[in-house]
Order: C-alpha cells, then sequence, then structure tokens
C-alpha cells in the first residue's frame, strides 16, 4: 500500500516543477508594472514591491520590473522606484527593470532623478 501511495504521489511534484523548469533563473522574482505607475496605482504597487522584497526559502539575487507596458509615470511612480530600489540594495539585492526606458529616462530626467535612479537600478532592454 505504501508503493502506491508512493506512486500517486510522484506525478503531482513533477507537475507542479514542470513550469519552474524552463525558466533558468530560479533566483529572479517579478513583478509587472502595468501601464500606469502614477499615484492612483501607487499604493497597490507597493504593497505588491513589499511582497516581493519579504524574506523567502529562495532568495532572489535580482526583482525584476516589467515596464514593458508602462505608458505613464508620474512623481509618486518614480518615488516608488527609487524606494523600491534602495530596499532591495539594504536586502542585497538587485532591481532590474525590464523595457520602458525611454518613458523613465524622460520622467526621471525631468525630476533629476535620472542619475540616482539608473544607478540604482539594472535597465533590461
Amino acid at each position: 500500500m505504501k508503493s502506491k501511495a508512493r506512486t500517486a504521489r510522484h506525478p503531482r511534484p513533477r507537475t507542479a516543477a514542470a513550469p519552474a523548469a524552463p525558466s533558468a533563473t530560479v533566483a529572479t522574482r517579478a513583478l509587472s508594472l502595468g501601464s500606469a505607475l502614477t499615484v492612483r496605482e501607487v499604493g497597490r504597487q507597493a504593497q505588491a514591491l513589499k511582497q516581493l522584497l519579504l524574506p523567502g526559502v529562495l532568495e532572489p539575487q535580482a526583482l525584476r520590473l516589467d515596464a514593458r507596458e508602462l505608458e505613464s509615470i508620474d512623481t509618486a511612480g518614480l518615488q516608488l522606484l527609487v524606494a523600491a530600489a534602495a530596499a532591495a540594495q539594504r536586502r542585497g539585492r538587485r532591481l532590474q527593470l525590464l523595457g520602458g526606458q525611454r518613458l523613465l529616462d524622460g520622467a526621471a530626467a525631468d525630476l533629476g532623478l535620472r542619475a540616482p535612479l539608473l544607478e540604482m537600478l539594472e535597465v533590461l532592454s
């Protein structure tokens, strides 16, 4: 009876582990920023970022923010990115920004945050 129980349980871990196998880097967590990161969205995204930064069983070295769909960002959104990047650094991790560089460069440059933000973020295309 124990061998039947093992056989019945064995396929479950394989199917659960299959989605993680294609991703070569288990050490990266990701969060989509959506199409806007303005004062309206900052509260929701701040909560999601806090969850992403929580210590876990597998500590990722990189936290990836997907900004490929990002169309608008305001001062509150930039402040959130700076705070998240600083929090990641304090935890010995790196915040990566996927896409959205042109928009962030423009908004960040307008507020004088381009250099500090780009020092704290790893920008991926």
